[in-house]
């Protein structure tokens, strides 16, 4: 690849998608509780809907808004553009909501009760009860992120940002029928997520499973 370091980028996939895992768990974290504490809040409900969108329309529908918005906010052409992208996904977000819904409501008065702030009963109360949902929340994003490219295209300005999944397309359209550089570049690409998914399938399934049982 003349324009694409291999190395370069799988150090790219694995620094993006493990930063973006890391916060989609956190601000998704937060969204949800807010949400559980305040359903009735028109931002809360704006929220919800957003989110309830952006799993019903086309992906090739955000690419000009999100240049748009990227380039407004002067993140093209960096890491922190695409790690946030990436990082407001909706299945996280209604993962923790499930959950989130059935946390017993005696709990957390009684933490208020106790003086306990917002961020006290999220960080010590909450998220350690939901500490499955967490571990879930965190394996799915890893592995959604990780094959994500069209984002990472709008929002790179240059091969030093490109992921693996984006060199395994810059590498299609240079060498052209190599089909043994491409399907070797792919091997690569689909090894990490399918790795971690036979490593933690059980973990992930019983986490999701707990939150729709418990809902």
């Amino acid at each position: 690849m003349a324009g694409v370091s291999l190395l370069r980028a799988a150090v790219n996939s694995l620094v993006i998608t493990a930063a973006s895992s890391a916060l989609a768990v956190l601000a998704t974290a937060l969204g949800a509780y807010a949400l559980m504490r305040r359903p009735r809040a028109l931002a809360m409900r704006a929220l919800r809907a957003g989110f309830l969108l952006t799993m019903v329309y086309p992906a090739m529908l955000l690419v000009i808004p999100v240049y748009i918005v990227m380039y407004k906010l002067g993140l093209l052409g960096g890491y922190l553009g695409i790690i946030l992208f990436l990082s407001l996904g909706p299945l996280p977000f209604f993962l923790f909501a499930q959950f989130f819904r059935t946390l017993p409501a005696e709990v957390i008065e009684a933490a208020t009760i106790d003086g306990a702030g917002e961020a006290q009963i999220l960080f010590r109360i909450v998220l350690p009860m939901a500490r499955p949902i967490v571990v879930t929340v965190a394996i799915i994003s890893f592995l959604l992120n990780w094959a994500q490219w069209l984002p990472v295209m709008v929002i790179s300005s240059s091969p030093d940002t490109y992921t693996l999944p984006v060199a395994l397309l810059d590498l299609n359209g240079e060498l052209g029928t190599n089909f043994q550089g491409i399907m070797a570049l792919a091997v690569i690409t689909t090894l990490p997520p399918a790795v971690l998914f036979l490593l933690a399938q059980r973990r992930v399934m019983g986490g999701m499973v707990e939150g729709a049982v418990k809902g």
